[in-house]
Order: C-alpha cells, then structure tokens, then sequence
C-alpha cells in the first residue's frame, strides 16, 4: 500500500487531490479524514491534577499489595 499526505480545504464536501498526486491515485483507495485544530479553540485536559499531602501517612507494602 502507498501512502500520500497532503493538506487540502473542503469545498461543497469535496476534497481537491493536488496536482502533483492526481495520476499516482487510483479510483481504488481508503481514506482517512484528519480535521486541523481550528485557531483558538480549547484543548480540554485529558487529567487535572492531584495532589496529596503524605505527611505522616504510615505507608504499609503488606497491605498496599494485598489481593
């Protein structure tokens, strides 16, 4: 299988295949869409943060690993 990458814009849900790639392809293909982070827009984290105060916490291994 080969790959290409290029970027393209959708027009009327049409994507425009460069020229340079226009005879390599085939009607044959698979095609994956990957859409571009708009400018701006808001990356939700994926984990806040915790943190815990340990601090006189007696840490048992024993118990830790117990199943």
């Amino acid at each position: 299988m080969l790959a290409y990458e290029f970027n393209s814009v959708v027009n009327e849900n049409v994507i425009m295949i460069p020229e340079k790639y226009r005879g390599l392809i085939r009607s044959n293909m698979r095609v994956i869409v990957i859409e571009k982070e708009k400018m701006g827009a808001k990356k939700v984290p994926a984990f806040s943060a915790l943190q815990l105060k340990t601090k006189g916490v007696k840490f048992d291994r024993e118990i830790a690993n117990e199943r």
